[in-house]
């Protein structure tokens, strides 16, 4: 079994891709050497525009950038692939680091900073990071729809909304243990209409926060009873839609890249002016405020700045749909539908006219949803589907609803089954404008196969793998394969002798030189994904060397403790002691 977790460990993500962007060619030929020690694919870049020119014709997970390079700011490359690709990771490397840098690469969504120069540990440990955080990020599936309020919320009511958030005075906690600075920050904020609370302590700042919300939390990171970033994620943890400004004394790269990285708005070092701390807070209540706006108003769009545009098509499916839903009324109502630009319907959508009608009015109206409210998607879906990509759409981008199912064929009222079709027709269409592109991704896939249990079930299956060519791992709990199967006299429907089946497939599994036996083993542990799996087996002891044994019967004669192999009982067949 070892033999077939370290060929997964070898097949299970391939090559990790790096790309090193950095114009000194000794250090990038270095930590080029020291990823590749490691197992990483890693391709180099000495300008921005090579890196810009190799990001645009192959995929990387990390991205390593050096900010000064000789033809443009690193800055511009990493803000470009993550507008472009934002899954992928990007730690920035520099010789020139200093805090608003810092600040601004986390802004930027980098997963690290890292100052030069700096050791080799010190390097790998911050990739095999950022490396971990996207495998979670990926396996997490990222890209969630954003709630937002109802569809049908008119505009008016969300303006109103915001004005009774926004309206009044903001709210703002100053938490900093020096009483000069905190009551001169308190005067400053009110002069310009805010309202303020101070705290002077860690504690006081928590308490405070349990009985009353803030807009704004201003907050120093050195307090006589705590450390200001206990404070900070806790308030990111349980109000994450509070702003934070950090206003610190003893400002460093290690503490703003951390705080970043907790959500803050600001990272704000001693001294400041005035000046300078106003434009920090309305920058913060600013974006705020816009993000509570998509919340409640959520401009729709697609992944590339497109508004959506949503098509409906409902099917008549020949007479099994219209004999209980009113199909008028469905496309009246899906024409009122947020997002929606047309509405149509046909008999038979799936056959040649209904498909032509929908890659139509993807061409010429710039559909970038589609919506075919239908039978089950189960067997038409592809075909709609393969519409969608002919006329240019990802056909990730199209939602079914199924009325004839669900609603004509198990519902007896037609005004019910109409009102039931709104529903799903309604819910179709909202969800619709969330559904995301899934770019296809290539992983090798291990091709050994792990069959757990020896019955004869388990023993042909493993033997069919094996004469296919493939390696079978066949995993047995009991000290022999063979299974219950052994148990009977006779097998049903020929009454065949039970051992005559069963004992000339165990000599073929025994034999065989693509299945790797273990008996008297159990699975305790299994990981990775399909194609990839990582698979942990306990192998009882037997005190027997298999290699040698030859089955002759004579170390039974030595041993002290005897057992009666393969009893019976509610457990299955295992070993019982008889004395």
């Amino acid at each position: 079994m070892n033999q077939l977790g370290e060929a997964v460990r070898d097949d299970a993500a391939g090559q990790p891709q790096i790309l090193l962007v950095d114009d000194e060619s000794s250090v990038a030929q270095g930590l080029q050497m020291v990823l590749r020690e490691q197992g990483y694919g890693v391709d180099l870049a000495m300008t921005g525009q090579s890196a810009i020119d190799t990001l645009s014709h192959k995929e990387f997970d990390l991205l390593v950038a050096d900010l000064r390079l000789p033809d443009m700011d690193g800055m511009d490359v990493i803000k470009r692939i993550k507008a472009e690709r934002p899954e992928t990771g990007v730690i920035v490397i520099t010789g020139y680091a200093s805090v608003p840098s810092a600040v601004e690469a986390m802004k930027a969504g980098v997963a690290d900073y890292l100052p030069k120069p700096f050791t080799e540990e010190e390097f790998m440990a911050r990739v095999e990071k950022a490396m971990k955080e996207r495998r979670e990020a990926l396996s997490k599936e990222i890209l969630e729809p954003v709630e937002t309020a109802d569809a049908g919320m008119e505009m008016d009511q969300v303006k109103e909304t915001m004005e009774d958030d926004t309206a009044g005075r903001p709210q703002v906690l100053v938490m900093d243990d020096e009483s000069s600075v905190a009551q001169g920050l308190r005067m400053v904020l009110r002069e310009e209409g805010y309202g303020v609370d101070l705290a002077m302590t860690g504690q006081s700042a928590i308490d405070t926060l349990s009985h009353k919300s803030f807009d704004l939390l201003v907050a120093d990171l050195r307090l006589p009873d705590m450390d200001g970033m206990e404070v900070i994620k806790r308030l990111k943890g349980e109000r994450p839609e509070t702003e934070v400004i950090v206003i610190t004394g003893y400002g460093s790269i290690p503490s703003a890249v951390e705080a970043m990285k907790t959500g803050v708005a600001e990272y704000l070092p001693k001294p400041f002016t005035e000046e300078e701390f106003m434009a920090r807070v309305e920058r913060a209540l600013k974006e705020r405020r816009e993000a509570l706006t998509k919340e409640i108003l959520g401009p729709v769009v697609t992944e590339i700045g497109e508004v959506v545009k949503t098509g409906f098509y409902i099917c008549h499916c020949g007479i099994d749909i219209p004999e209980k839903v009113s199909v008028e009324e469905v496309i009246a109502f899906a024409r009122k539908q947020p997002n929606v630009v047309v509405a149509r319907d046909n008999k038979f959508m799936c056959y040649d006219p209904g498909v032509e009608m929908i890659e139509k009015d993807i061409r010429e109206l710039g559909l970038n949803r589609v919506v075919v409210a239908a039978c089950s998607p189960k067997p038409y879906e592809k075909i709609f589907q393969d519409a969608c990509q002919r006329a240019g759409l990802k056909p990730h981008h199209l939602q079914m609803a199924s009325v004839r199912e669900q609603v004509s064929w198990v519902t007896e009222d037609p005004a019910e089954a109409t009102r039931k079709a709104k529903t799903l027709v309604a819910a179709a269409i909202h969800r619709v404008k969330y559904h995301r592109t899934f770019t296809p991704r290539e992983v090798s896939v291990h091709p050994d196969v792990l069959v757990v249990g020896g019955g004869i079930a388990g023993m042909q299956a493993a033997l069919d793998i094996a004469d296919s060519g493939h390696k079978a791992y066949l995993v047995e709990r009991d000290p022999t394969i063979g299974g219950h199967m052994l148990q009977f006299d006779k097998t049903f429907p020929t009454l065949d002798c039970a051992a005559c089946i069963g004992t000339p497939k165990m000599v073929s599994v025994g034999q065989n030189p693509n299945i790797e036996l273990h008996t008297y083993s159990e699975v305790v542990e299994i990981s990775g994904f399909v194609g990839n799996y990582k698979v942990k087996i306990r192998k009882k002891p037997r005190y027997v060397n298999l290699k040698k044994c030859t089955g002759c019967g004579e170390c039974t004669k030595a041993c002290p403790v005897k057992y009666r192999l393969y009893t019976p009982n509610e457990k299955g067949m295992e070993q019982i002691p008889t004395s």
